[in-house]
């Protein structure tokens, strides 16, 4: 597995999925799809590990996995593909070992504000997961202007 980002055990913790940015070099210009999730299952004595599940990512951000196993949240933290900073909360469905294969059940994309000032971070740099899977909670608490003594003032939301 090359550059391993997240790692979330299942609930009995006999299996784990992995985010990765692999195959090959990181791109950090942000702007390639890539990444995987592998799915480990026989832990912690005989770990057997998945083929490689593509998804959509620009950037590895955090994961986070639902307390059943069923949901799993990749938060791709950068996207400069279309030249403005954005980030992206990917949720997939069959996850858990045995089911079916993993699928992209959603995901949206949180674009930044008008006048974006640039240097600013990137929109959602650590989303989650409510404990049923439902829902993508994200904090938005990046800067939308500066005020007059040039100190930043915050967007400070947080999307559901």
């Amino acid at each position: 597995m090359d550059n391993v980002s997240g790692l979330a055990f299942g609930p009995d913790g006999r299996w784990a999925v992995v985010n990765t940015g692999g195959p090959g070099p990181l791109d950090l210009t942000y702007t390639t799809l890539r990444g995987t999730i592998v799915i480990i299952t026989g832990l912690p004595d005989n770990p057997v590990f998945s083929a490689p599940f593509s998804v959509p990512m620009h950037s590895l951000g955090n994961i986070d996995l639902s307390l059943d196993g069923g949901t799993l949240l990749l938060n791709d933290s950068t996207d400069l593909s279309s030249g403005g900073k954005k980030s992206q909360a990917i949720v997939l469905q069959g996850i858990r070992p045995g089911g079916p294969p993993p699928r992209v059940a959603a995901t949206h994309t949180f674009q930044t504000p008008a006048g974006y000032p640039a240097g600013s971070p990137t929109p959602v740099e650590d989303a989650k997961l409510t404990l049923d899977g439902r829902f993508v909670v994200a904090p938005i608490g990046t800067i939308r202007d500066f005020d007059a003594q040039g100190l930043p003032i915050g967007l400070n939301q947080i999307a559901m």
